[in-house]
């Protein structure tokens, strides 16, 4: 089983800022997409598998300061192919709802400005 099918929620493709503290190092990651259960970070130098994250990030007028762990790696192709995929941790169900709307509302207008 790949790990599409292994997903519970569709991811959306948003493109936000994603701050986290790694071995020391404040980094900023571009999210490629997100859902309600994780997020794809592209990174050049992605940490490894069960490492566990606190992100910050803003969606629309919203910070969400989230646990997360590393649960799987991708080291090769272009550079909005490598990274981490992010699973969240202790997050409820409201911040995920709000976290959903506001990652929905912003990938509408994304995909309006492309066309």
């Amino acid at each position: 089983m790949n790990s599409a099918e292994k997903r519970i929620s569709p991811r959306i493709p948003v493109k936000i800022d994603v701050n986290f503290f790694l071995e020391g190092d404040y980094l900023i990651s571009l999210s490629k997409d997100i859902s309600p259960d994780g997020m794809f970070l592209c990174t050049e130098s992605p940490t490894n598998v069960g490492r566990p994250l606190e992100l910050s990030f803003k969606i629309e007028n919203m910070k969400f300061n989230v646990n997360a762990e590393v649960v799987w790696v991708n080291y090769r192709g272009p550079l909005q192919d490598k990274g981490m995929g992010v699973r969240f941790t202790e997050m409820n169900i409201k911040t995920k709802e709000m976290l959903l709307q506001a990652a929905s509302r912003v990938a509408i207008l994304e995909a309006q400005n492309l066309s």
